[in-house]
């Protein structure tokens, strides 16, 4: 029997999120946290199953993981699930870190297997002491706010019934029930900053104060609360700092400073584009640099452009040119939209480019053209400057285009000769004359 203490408390956290009569799939490792969370499950009468992932990096210690659990389903009647994973083979392939590649695929299969089940929840046996280690973990990094919450009791179909117990009563829950567990190897170890919390910080601080687990997850609870008050506040300021324009967002530096705690408001905004706090120190300089000034992250720019701060996405434009094969009518998607060519009769001499749309002398055009970003070196002579020579970065630089915007550029080539810098400006010797015969016409949508 759990001792009437913890099952009153157990009890009470199930039906604050009236968790009490939901079906559940229990993430089962086989170690004593999971154990506990199979018998707290099994005491309040919860129906669940046992979802076990064995990710083959252990050797046979993996397998007999996988083994312990499935007779513990066995011997209490417990439906038993398990996934085995070429985790190794998945990183050989895809690449990334080993913790972030081991939690998607559980979480990945932990969720299909909910809906293949039509169950209500996943619950992991996440307790107070893992709520202090990340708490810890966050503010050594630097973090915000939403930070110092910890770990949430409820995440979409993720639920954790323990958060409100520290290791020692779920240790106590299994010594009630004389329940054996597995030991992983690797928890042993300090190759990670969690481990190290785990095994050195945080005994350090119990033993300064006993209660200093208890301590950081009351806090981060009421930290939690304060976040949800202070969020429409931040979202009303943000929504006047943050201006989309397609894919990026704009942020205008004087109406920036013009905000009390501009520092934080800015970090609240750009951690949410994947900028980690740590970058914050670079971020925080960039509205006093140099036009072009950037900071970077996996997924996001941020640069300083004139009186603007730009979030822009990374983007990696295909390195292969698109061949435009004739004047035909096709379409040819490419980063930036849609190319069409097509060909018409002839113009007047006085026919006008516009930026998305020009006409050009199909004749003076060599088959097949070119479809291709820019290059450094590249030149033209742009039309209406009477066959003037003109690199087309400083065509660029000319139009004060910002950086990102510099590098989404395309151009269509034929022969090695610029026949229009896309959205921009055509070449001088493709132009429509009073000699022209056939034109072929392109445009951008």
């Amino acid at each position: 029997m759990i001792p009437h203490a913890l099952y009153d408390q157990l009890k009470r956290a199930f039906a604050s999120f009236h968790w009490q009569d939901k079906r559940i799939i229990a993430a089962v490792s086989g170690g004593a946290d999971s154990m506990a969370l199979c018998y707290v499950l099994k005491h309040l009468d919860i129906p669940f199953v046992i979802a076990h992932c064995n990710f083959g990096l252990r050797g046979a210690e993996s397998h007999e993981d996988e083994h312990f659990v499935a007779a513990w389903a066995a011997e209490h009647h417990i439906p038993f699930y398990v996934e085995r994973f070429d985790t190794r083979g998945v990183l050989e392939k895809e690449g990334g870190n080993l913790q972030d590649t081991c939690r998607r695929l559980r979480y990945d299969w932990f969720e299909a297997l909910r809906q293949q089940l039509d169950y209500h929840y996943i619950a992991t046996a996440h307790h107070k002491d893992d709520v202090a280690e990340t708490v810890l973990m966050n503010l050594m990094r630097g973090t915000g706010i939403a930070g110092m919450h910890g770990i949430l009791p409820v995440q979409q179909h993720i639920i954790r019934p323990l958060l409100s117990m520290d290791k020692e009563q779920l240790l106590e829950i299994l010594r009630a029930h004389s329940c054996s567990w597995r030991e992983d190897s690797s928890n042993k170890k300090d190759d990670y900053l969690r481990n190290k919390i785990r095994h050195h910080l945080l005994p350090a601080m119990k033993a300064i104060l006993p209660q200093s687990v208890d301590g950081i997850y009351k806090t981060s609870q009421r930290l939690r609360d304060i976040e949800q008050v202070a969020r429409k506040e931040l979202d009303k300021a943000l929504s006047g700092l943050l201006e989309p324009r397609g894919n990026d967002h704009y942020i205008s530096i004087n109406k920036l400073y013009r905000q009390p705690g501009y520092a934080t408001l800015l970090y609240e905004i750009v951690r949410g584009f994947g900028f980690s706090a740590s970058q914050m120190t670079d971020i925080i300089m960039l509205p006093d640099a140099h036009t072009g000034k950037m900071v970077v992250s996996d997924t996001y720019r941020i640069l300083k452009n004139r009186d603007f701060l730009i979030i822009t996405p990374v983007q990696t434009l295909a390195s292969d040119c698109i061949i435009i094969e004739d004047a035909a009518g096709r379409e040819y998607p490419y980063a930036n939209g849609t190319l069409r060519v097509s060909g018409g009769d002839a113009l007047p001499e006085e026919a006008k480019e516009h930026p998305g749309h020009i006409r050009t002398d199909a004749d003076r055009l060599e088959w097949p053209l070119i479809l291709r970003p820019y290059r450094t070196g590249d030149y033209f002579y742009p039309i209406g400057m009477g066959m003037k020579k003109k690199k087309i970065s400083k065509l660029l630089k000319d139009s004060k285009l910002p950086q990102h915007e510099k590098e989404k550029v395309w151009v269509v080539e034929s022969n090695k000769k610029i026949v229009w810098v896309i959205g921009l400006r055509m070449d001088e010797r493709f132009r429509v004359t009073a000699a022209t015969r056939n034109i072929a016409v392109f445009s951008i949508f």
